[in-house]
């Protein structure tokens, strides 16, 4: 998925475009895009709602800037067996 992805929505998209921008500028915090653009940031999630209500801004997206995790897949089990001689 990308953002130029015509299916995608676009403050996701917007998201996506800045996303290595806001791991510099704005790591550990919670931002709003809407309408495309970052239009809101804050420390914690209860006050980025609050003041997005207050601004009125509706039908939007919001995340925490974070490092992304780490995933690791491992296989099925194995089984390990002993040579008899």
């Amino acid at each position: 998925m990308s953002a130029e992805d015509p299916k995608i929505d676009p403050d996701y998209a917007a998201y996506l475009a800045q996303k290595d921008e806001l791991k510099e500028q704005h790591m550990g915090k919670w931002v709003v895009f809407s309408g495309g653009q970052l239009v809101l940031v804050e420390d914690d999630r209860d006050t980025l709602l609050k003041k997005a209500e207050e601004m009125k801004i509706t039908g939007f997206f919001f995340k925490e800037i974070v490092q992304e995790e780490r995933v690791i897949h491992l296989g099925g089990p194995r089984r390990v067996t002993k040579n008899r001689d």
